[in-house]
């Protein structure tokens, strides 16, 4: 069995429209607000959880639990107050703050932890390059697989657009959220 469906005008945009411009912008951010913080926080659970397949630290998971949404003037504003989305989603220039250097793991064992979190640490420099490396005495793996961290001076990180849903899917989740909001509203005023 099979359906057709022929629309010869189109008086549905027009309503819409009209109630648009009856709504008040608390109301519009009551219907956006929810359902655009819901397309940030799905959006980040589908992000990988790093590039090496090393055990999650589960920085995305923490990305979608710190999402909120609040009335602004002129719309809704989604934040997300999680340190280091911004940065892996506009890119840029990270420098040590409280330190001389960064430090970037280079073993599975050493993400999601500091040097500090290690007792038997040392480093070692290769020209223009610097590592903590674990350091024991009974130690018999290779020096490249006993590497625990990098050390650099500052990196330089390249945007990446993929971190937040388009601007595209943003726009078509807050249409369709007013637009819903604008028919429950019909609805209710007919009963």
């Amino acid at each position: 069995m099979s359906v057709a469906i022929t629309v010869t005008k189109d008086t549905a945009t027009p309503a819409i429209n009209r109630l648009l411009s009856r709504l008040e912008p608390a109301q519009a951010a009551a219907a956006m607000g929810p359902v655009l913080q819901r397309l940030v926080q799905r959006h980040f659970r589908t992000l990988p959880p790093n590039q090496q397949g090393w055990p999650s630290t589960h920085f995305w998971a923490d990305a979608a639990r710190s999402t909120t949404w609040r009335a602004h003037p002129e719309g809704v504003v989604v934040s997300v107050n999680k340190v280091g989305v911004r940065q892996r989603w506009k890119g840029g220039s990270i420098k040590p703050v409280r330190a001389r250097n960064l430090v970037f793991p280079a073993a599975a064992e050493a993400y999601g932890k500091l040097p500090r979190d290690f007792d038997n640490l040392r480093a070692v420099c290769f020209g223009r390059f610097s590592a903590l490396i674990r350091d024991s005495k009974h130690e018999t793996a290779p020096l490249d697989e006993r590497i625990m961290f990098w050390i650099v001076k500052g990196v330089n990180q390249d945007e990446n657009p993929d971190v937040m849903p388009t601007r595209r899917r943003i726009l078509i989740t807050a249409k369709t959220a007013l637009q819903f909001s604008l028919i429950r509203e019909a609805l209710n005023a007919k009963t």
